[in-house]
């Protein structure tokens, strides 16, 4: 549950700073009976009966498909429950809906990635990417996009494209250890001994000890 306040909050953040304009819902019939279902959903994830939950998300949606906020609690109570399955066809709903909106695609390629299925996943991580480059203003939850695009091309073994992603994603979070100790292992499958070296002792050197034993196998530390 604090995932998902987290991920409310967020939203709040990128309305605040322009990135997602305020949807202000038209009232009608199907409006209200959609307000009154995510209520339902909200009390239900209060009391982690969030299978039912999932339920009501989704039919708040059928309801009331142009709300951007009910994907994002519906995203999150499918990822609680590990059913990202089920997230496909709503989300691809609502990038059909909404094609401006960078976080729709990002959960779509999320939901792609859990379900096995990298190769679909890069096109819609690619989709998000595109969006937020043509703003030219990310925000720092951005860099997920690029490191979860670079998982997904190591999966492909496109090396050098996720070099690229990582190295983008360590522009806007430079501060994250992690991201250099996945270029590091990009780096050696491109047998690029000393960039990847030179990553392991970054990560080192910002407290992520699962960086010495590559240190002491491979750079001889």
């Amino acid at each position: 549950m604090k995932g998902m306040i987290a991920l409310l909050s967020f939203v709040s953040c990128l309305v605040s700073y322009g990135q997602v304009p305020p949807v202000e819902p038209i009232v009608t019939d199907s409006f209200t009976i959609a307000k009154q279902l995510a209520q339902e959903a909200e009390e239900l994830c209060a009391q982690y009966n969030l299978d039912e939950a999932e339920k009501k998300y989704a039919e708040a949606i059928e309801y009331y498909p142009q709300y951007f906020n009910y994907y994002v609690a519906y995203m999150e109570v499918c990822k609680s429950i590990q059913n990202y399955e089920k997230a496909i066809p709503v989300l691809t709903k609502g990038v059909e809906l909404m094609p401006a909106y960078d976080e729709l695609w990002f959960y779509l390629a999320q939901s792609y990635k859990k379900t096995g299925n990298p190769i679909t996943a890069i096109d819609y991580y690619s989709k998000a990417i595109e969006i937020i480059e043509e703003r030219n203003d990310p925000l720092f939850i951005h860099y997920a996009y690029y490191q979860n695009r670079s998982n997904c091309y190591f999966k492909s073994r496109e090396y050098e494209k996720m070099v690229a992603d990582l190295t983008k994603a360590i522009t806007i979070n430079p501060k994250s250890s992690q991201l250099y100790m996945n270029r590091a292992k990009a780096y050696l499958n491109l047998r690029k001994k000393k960039q990847a070296c030179a990553d392991w002792n970054t990560a080192w050197d910002m407290g992520n000890k699962a960086a010495l034993p590559y240190l002491e196998k491979v750079c001889g530390k």
